[in-house]
């Protein structure tokens, strides 16, 4: 989903629910431009995707994956309600 401000319609980025068909979880995942940055917009966007998923599209669970280095975005995870379940390594 394409995030903009309703201000004056300024592109913000984007939010969104993705389906892994190798591990079959839907993670939620998000993008937002620097300046926009602390002001409320990725938790709105985040909690309108995950209140779509629970609510209208009926999923079990939801996952949200961060870089560990990426303390804003653990932080706006576990402040969605996310619970920290395991240390994910990349390849």
């Amino acid at each position: 989903m394409t995030v903009v401000h309703k201000a004056d319609d300024a592109w913000l980025r984007w939010c969104s629910l993705k389906f892994h068909v190798d591990n079959k979880k839907v993670d939620l995942g998000f993008r937002f431009r620097k300046q926009s940055w602390g002001n409320g917009f990725a938790f709105e966007a985040a909690s309108a995707c995950i209140n779509y998923g629970f609510i209208e599209l009926s999923l079990p669970s939801i996952i949200g994956r961060s870089a560990k280095a990426n303390q804003r975005s653990i932080k706006l995870l576990m402040r969605l309600g996310m619970k920290f379940n395991r240390i994910y390594y990349e390849k």
